[in-house]
């Protein structure tokens, strides 16, 4: 069948039941209206008040926690570059302090040869003679820095 054909025949048993009855099927009663407006307002009012304003103050809540818990992860990771930072800094202070005091070694150790050498100056140098001069230079070495502390 057709959906209109339908549609019409419903039009018509409808007319047809308005004109015999002379009651209209569909009446609106204003009394009851307002008596369901007025039912819609309290129930919202009550809603409102138990259950849409506690939600809404914990999704504040966990939201100013959640802003809270960001704003500390980024200090936080502030914090780790800021020792980062100071960890390479000092990383490279150790390595100048350690190259500055390999200098002053590699400049003693060159000290020291030339005052070996200066007490060689004039004799032949064989193994056993350089033992003993350095020997000697070590203890006369040992001696002035003790008298130094």
């Amino acid at each position: 069948m057709d959906v209109l054909a339908i549609a019409s025949d419903v039009g018509r048993v409808a007319a047809q039941a308005t004109a015999e009855g002379g009651a209209a099927l569909f009446q609106v009663n204003l009394f009851w209206v307002i008596v369901s407006a007025l039912n819609f307002i309290v129930f919202f009012a009550l809603i409102w008040t138990f259950a849409f304003k506690p939600v809404s103050r914990m999704l504040d809540d966990r939201r100013e926690r959640i802003e809270q818990g960001l704003n500390d992860a980024e200090q936080a990771r502030r914090d780790r570059e800021e020792l980062d930072r100071m960890r390479e800094r000092a990383t490279n202070e150790i390595e100048a302090e350690k190259q500055r005091a390999i200098g002053e070694l590699r400049g003693e150790v060159a000290d020291l040869a030339l005052a070996a050498a200066s007490r060689v100056v004039g004799e032949s140098m064989t193994d056993e003679r350089q033992r003993r001069l350095v020997n000697e230079f070590l203890t006369a070495s040992t001696q002035d820095g003790d008298a130094r502390n």
